[in-house]
């Protein structure tokens, strides 16, 4: 049972509500190593930004946007791929992450922005605009697989644990 009524809640992929010590211990170095890659992933493409605006590059402010944003969901599905990997993702995320509506809600969403890139013509709007409902669509799937994964390895642990019982 929770300790406080609003940590339910506010249950997501990175929480270590319901895991136990080792699952917390391994979900913790996860995140570090986590957080040390999207920490030197800003910095390089900061640095790359950098140049290109010292060398009088014209770019417009979306693309550097758009590389940060990327670099996020790249960070975050690292996370959730080793996470599922490992089943150390809480049973509520786990649950909600592998449900075909989850599916379904971001390619609707994906929709929804092919619809309006097709009534813009403006082609760093489309450009953008396209690149996030990809990214959308594949981050959803890829959310899916890691929490039928999760799912997967947390049986086969539930299944050793009951050969060596």
């Amino acid at each position: 049972m929770a300790k406080n009524p609003k940590e339910r809640g506010g249950v997501n992929v990175f929480s270590d509500y319901g895991l136990d010590e080792r699952q917390k211990q391994y979900a913790s170095q996860l995140g570090f190593k986590s957080f040390k890659v999207l920490y030197y992933g800003i910095a390089v493409l900061t640095i790359i930004w950098y140049v290109l605006w010292f060398f009088e590059v014209s770019i417009p402010y979306q693309y550097p946007v758009m590389s940060y944003f990327l670099l996020l969901v790249v960070c975050e599905n690292f996370y959730r791929i080793q996470a599922a990997r490992h089943g150390v993702i809480n049973g509520i995320s786990a649950f909600s992450m592998s449900t075909k509506w989850n599916i379904i809600f971001k390619l609707s969403i994906a929709v929804m922005i092919i619809a309006s890139i097709i009534t813009k013509r403006d082609t760093e709007f489309t450009i953008i605009m396209g690149t996030m409902a990809v990214l959308n669509v594949i981050d959803g799937i890829i959310e899916y697989f890691c929490g039928k994964k999760n799912f997967e390895v947390l049986d086969k642990v539930d299944e050793d644990d009951e050969d060596n019982a």
